[in-house]
């Protein structure tokens, strides 16, 4: 069967395509393991997506936030998967996957705008297809979670646009389509800020050219940022009103925050730019971050830096032509990301301008295929060569690629604190002990964790305590209780656990294999064991809350100082709402007055609502509370009650004797000493 050139093109093209899925698929569901902190935040705002009065613009947090796209990708694919966690991964590996294929069309366009034919522009778009397919840290980072892979989707829509727009004898659609694709990827990422910079050198170093007039391309120019700025009306509505969000993550990244040591910021960026032209070939110059790149590792391998300089130097060569202003624009904007950012070169940053680099290394494997089939050698027979040297030299930077990431990546001890490994194991093991019996997880409120196990364990019948303080058990369980903790963040977790229950309790490690170290542990309960608690007894109920006991340090406070109380508390079955518990101090005969020092919260300050209390759970809620500094009595009343919110309907207390008394149990007077 014979296939013509063109046809040959679009076979390789679906080939490539093949590729790049395979390597972006293959063991996804295990490699990258684990979930880490990124991920499963923007899993669990598109897991709650539809509970969103009006579709978000912005996912804020304290730590930034995130862009929509990343959000509605992961919606759609949790909806596809069936709810999968690691959902996200699928989503963006099939977003890289659709840029490695927009950037032929791109390429072939930008190729196709100089004297190249439509086979030949084809021929190079499909070089740099595969180039990019075979990228090493394009590869690794479009199999995680990131939202920073998506800019170059768009990125290579508005250059393809672009591209045809300067062919155009009347551009007014092109420049359209470029516009609205520009708009676009400002919900991506925050390095996709900077593609509307690409867009004004681009058309007037065409202009420049003279292939094009300088009043055209100003028109061009007007009606981009007029239908990019119609698209992105939404976001810069939002970012009005909350300025801070729009500001906040780049001021914690930019060169600014590089310390002490930076003595201006021309140097900070001439530092910066060197890091990152030395990330793109030089071992040692790249990425540090082990969750970005295999540590050190440069963007390309010997022959794919080969490809790129020599090809980066054919386009400086001729600097008029199309292709060198539109590549150029492109990959030197979206390359500014990194070098005008702490930490260069810091590949996440960069990732908007990987299509453009992978042109260019196209354009020099052209240039190579040239020398090498120069008359001279075809006449000595060696016509095979030009092929021979592209295939092997290709085919050896795949396999670098994959046995880089498959091999020497996957097996990285430091993928275990990057991805959270630890974390994945112990819900694992919560999961498979729940039939057994009751399990608690107990990650810190700050740890990194805490997403993680919101994201998985929610519907699961784990239960989810964070809250410092907060203790969950029973007393002689009718079945096993399993708590899992983080060795790191959880603070004294075992040592109150050991408390509760003495010599009675099991410790089991999770052990990540790599390292050795036991980043989480198991404490299991046998079926049948007593629990050791010291209290003061209350015995009152605000149904269907029963109220135990309760326990104070210090028994006396002092003006200015404060004092804990924990109260023990214990459901008769599973409370019908999420209910709120005061503790109030007052001044003895003043009970009706306002409090002198106060506690209002969910118990365990909302880490673990009563609406997840089961029968015969003892919960130790502890609150602090502050006494005044001025306090003249010398002793103070300490009252407890419960309410529900927003109504601030009061629990009726009913004493031991099954009496209605009131709304407020009076725990203690409690002695004010005084220095």
């Amino acid at each position: 069967m014979n296939l013509s050139r063109r046809d040959g093109v679009w076979v390789g093209l679906a080939l490539v395509l093949f590729l790049a899925a395979f390597l972006r698929f293959y063991r996804l569901d295990s490699l990258p393991p684990g979930l880490f902190f990124d991920e499963a935040w923007a899993s669990l705002q598109a897991r709650d997506l539809l509970s969103q009065p009006s579709p978000p613009v912005y996912f804020a947090a304290d730590f930034g936030g995130i862009h929509p796209a990343v959000v509605y990708l992961t919606a759609l694919a949790r909806w596809l998967t069936g709810g999968d966690p690691r959902a996200i991964r699928y989503g963006v590996a099939a977003a890289g996957v659709a840029t490695v294929g927009l950037t032929f069309v791109a390429l072939r366009a930008i190729f196709q705008s100089d004297e190249e034919t439509k086979e030949q522009a084809a021929a190079i778009a499909l070089g740099g297809t595969l180039v990019l397919a075979i990228t090493f840290p394009f590869l690794l980072l479009t199999r995680i979670g990131f939202e920073t892979v998506l800019p170059a989707l768009p990125a290579c829509l508005v250059f393809f646009f672009l591209a045809r727009a300067i062919r155009a004898e009347r551009p007014g659609m092109p420049y359209v389509w470029a516009g609205i694709a520009l708009g676009l990827s400002l919900y991506t990422y925050y390095s996709a800020r900077l593609l509307p910079l690409a867009v004004a050198p681009a058309l007037f170093w065409v202009a420049w050219g003279g292939r094009r007039g300088f009043r055209r391309s100003l028109i061009g120019l007007v009606v981009v940022a007029l239908f990019a700025l119609i698209v992105f009306l939404p976001m810069a509505v939002y970012f009005l009103q909350n300025w801070e969000q729009f500001t906040d993550r780049s001021g914690t990244a930019s060169y600014n925050t590089l310390g002490p040591g930076v003595e201006s910021v021309p140097l900070a960026l001439i530092s910066n730019l060197g890091h990152t032209v030395a990330g793109f070939s030089l071992p040692g110059f790249g990425d540090e971050i082990t969750r970005h790149n295999l540590p050190g590792r440069p963007i390309y391998d010997p022959f794919l830096s080969l490809l790129f300089w020599w090809g980066a130097v054919a386009l400086a060569r001729r600097p008029r032509q199309i292709r060198s202003a539109l590549l150029l624009s492109w990959a030197g904007v979206m390359v500014l990301p990194t070098v005008l950012t702490d930490g260069a070169p810091t590949f996440t940053r960069l990732l908007g301008a990987m299509p453009a680099l992978a042109g260019i290394a196209a354009l020099g494997g052209r240039e190579l295929f040239r020398l090498l089939r120069r008359p001279s050698l075809v006449a000595r027979g060696l016509s095979w060569l030009a092929p021979a040297v592209l295939i092997v030299g290709l085919a050896g930077s795949l396999s670098l690629t994959a046995t880089d990431y498959f091999g020497r990546w996957a097996t990285d001890p430091g993928l275990d604190e990057a991805f959270q490994v630890g974390a994945w194991r112990a819900v694992t093991l919560a999961r498979e002990r729940l039939p057994d019996g009751p399990v608690y997880v107990i990650p810190d409120l700050l740890s990194p964790t805490r997403p993680t196990f919101d994201l998985l364990l929610r519907g699961s019948g784990v239960k989810n305590i964070s809250a410092a303080g907060c203790t969950a058990f029973f007393d002689r369980p009718a079945r096993p209780v399993t708590y899992l903790f983080d060795t790191r963040h959880a603070g004294d977790t075992l040592d109150r656990l050991q408390e509760i229950y003495p010599g009675q309790g099991t410790v089991e490690p999770i052990i990540h294999p790599p390292t050795g170290e036991a980043l989480f542990a198991a404490y299991t309960v046998p079926a049948g064991a007593g629990a050791a608690f010291s209290m003061q007894p209350a015995s009152a109920s605000f149904e269907p809350l029963q109220l135990l006991g309760y326990s104070l340090d210090p028994a006396e406070v002092r003006p200015g100082g404060s004092i804990t109380v924990r109260l023990f508390w214990q459901a008769g079955g599973t409370p019908p709402a999420d209910y709120t518990v005061y503790v109030h101090l007052y001044t003895p005969g003043e009970e009706e007055a306002a409090p002198m020092a106060q506690s209002d919260q969910p118990p365990c300050a909302g880490a673990y609502p009563t609406s997840r209390w089961e029968a015969g759970e003892i919960v130790v809620d502890e609150h602090v509370l502050e006494l005044p500094a001025n306090y003249a009595p010398e002793t103070a009343v300490l009252a407890v009650g419960v309410y529900t919110w927003p109504s601030l309907e009061r629990l009726p207390l009913r004493a031991e004797s099954g009496v209605l008394s009131g709304e407020r149990l009076r725990l203690a007077e409690l002695t004010v000493s005084r220095p």
